[in-house]
């Protein structure tokens, strides 16, 4: 498959201000992202993520990447390190 879009889906961890990346979904086709973002945004009735609660941007987290597989992305398969004390 030729990737010709990307998108990494990040999200907030347990501490403050910190993101990690949920998922990297990839579509052969090109798309344009701000309308992938906008209409997943207009199914929920928001125009934007700002002033929302950890929580829910967690939960929104979660079916944006069910979303996109819907649209025809795919997940990335990839592998994890972390460097840490």
């Amino acid at each position: 498959m030729e990737i010709k879009t990307v998108i990494e889906v990040q999200g907030y961890t347990d501490q403050p201000g910190l993101f990690c990346t949920d998922a990297i979904m990839v579509s052969s086709e090109e798309l344009d992202i701000n309308k992938i973002e906008k209409e997943f945004l207009n199914t929920w009735g928001l125009s934007s993520t700002k002033g929302i609660d950890i929580s829910c941007l967690n939960e929104l987290t979660t079916e944006f990447i069910k979303f996109l597989e819907v649209k025809g992305f795919s997940k990335l398969k990839t592998k994890k390190i972390y460097f840490c004390d």
